[in-house]
């Protein structure tokens, strides 16, 4: 009888730990994104079109976790050497692919040049140039150096210092997303008209996770999300910002 006991006491105990362990995996659950106008946006009075998104999942997963707002390079090594991390809005590219779980592809990107002089760059054209700058650590970077670019400007943040750079002519164009650039040039009330290339890369958004990561809380994320889709606020979300690639 004590052997019965003992037994049945270290299976309570088994049960115990296993659902311990899974409730403190679940808990240990953060969200990670930088200040990517329109995207997320790291202010009081707006959250942007993917942090809007993973606000209302969390609503519907029935889980009110904070956003962390960290640069953008440290996001992605967080997210990349630490387990349940979840993290948006990250394009999907090749270099990317093996170090995240893709739960949710959200919305495209387009990617073009952008100047101030006028000119409507081709490839050709802006490999001419003196220098084109590009936000270090994204698809922007990949995409000019897997096409051969040699005068590239790495800049850590998203628009402010590529704007003071063609304005002071410190460079001739800017690779980014026609999104990133539309939203900041209204938002800084921009004196000087923006020119676009046509679109040369169209990629998607996607909101991933650690390569280790509950599959209950990416299951809930990717049913939330359908939910979304089926009753219109997914694009009710959408059109709040997708404005700006127009």
């Amino acid at each position: 009888m004590s052997k019965l006991r003992l037994s049945i006491g270290l299976l309570i105990l088994s049960v115990f730990c296993s659902l311990s362990i899974r409730a403190e995996g679940l808990d240990d659950v953060k969200l990670i994104t930088a200040d990517l106008p329109p995207y997320s946006i790291q202010a009081e009075d707006g959250s942007g079109l993917i942090a809007d998104i993973v606000i209302e999942i969390e609503r519907r997963v029935g889980s009110n976790r904070s956003i962390n707002f960290l640069p953008w390079s440290r996001s992605q090594r967080t997210v990349m050497s630490q387990p349940n991390h979840i993290i948006f809005p990250l394009t999907r590219t090749p270099e990317r692919e093996a170090h995240y779980n893709w739960l949710i592809k959200v919305a495209p990107i387009v990617q073009v040049f952008v100047t101030l002089n006028g000119k409507e760059l081709s490839v050709e054209d802006a490999k001419k140039l003196e220098k084109i700058s590009v936000q270090q650590d994204t698809p922007f970077e990949y995409f000019l150096k897997e096409h051969g670019f040699q005068n590239i400007v790495r800049v850590p943040d998203a628009f402010r210092t590529h704007i003071s750079l063609l304005q002071k002519k410190r460079t001739q164009g800017w690779f980014t997303a026609k999104d990133i650039a539309v939203y900041w040039s209204a938002e800084i009330d921009l004196k000087e008209e923006l020119t676009f290339s046509e679109a040369l890369n169209v990629g998607d958004l996607y909101i991933a996770t650690s390569k280790v990561f509950p599959e209950e809380v990416a299951l809930s994320y990717q049913n939330a999300f359908k939910e979304m889709v089926a009753d219109g606020t997914y694009v009710v979300i959408l059109g709040r910002y997708r404005g700006y690639t127009n």
